[in-house]
């Protein structure tokens, strides 16, 4: 199978079907209860993206890879490397030790990030 190669501006917002519908309407991510938005340069829905993306979950039911949202603008998004020498480091930790995480693939944004297009991904 042939991997498409993403460019480093080419950056991806994972999310449910009910996240889908609200970031249509608003045409942005908005900022969720942890008050940051995640992005990643992995653009394919499949169990190496939603382990190194830490989208796993014991308490959310629904898909978090269902659909994905490409960013509009990359200068709103910071590489997680950034965003982690200032956050908690007991955060920090708690996900970057989760099995197959890949935090260099991680950039997180504190305000709405426009997108350019929702797309189904299963």
């Amino acid at each position: 199978m042939t991997r498409l190669t993403v460019r480093r501006r080419d950056l991806f917002h994972w999310t449910c079907e009910h996240g889908a519908d609200a970031i249509r309407r608003d045409g942005m991510v908005v900022k969720p209860h942890l008050g940051l938005s995640w992005w990643t340069d992995m653009d394919k829905a499949d169990r190496h993206t939603r382990a190194a993306c830490v989208l796993t979950s014991n308490t959310i039911k629904c898909d978090r890879m269902q659909y994905r949202c490409r960013a509009v603008s990359f200068g709103l998004l910071i590489p997680w490397s950034a965003y982690a020498v200032d956050a908690d480091p007991a955060f920090v930790e708690t996900l970057e030790q989760v099995p197959g995480a890949d935090p260099s693939r991680w950039w997180v944004a504190s305000e709405p990030v426009p997108v350019s297009s929702v797309r189904y991904a299963r």
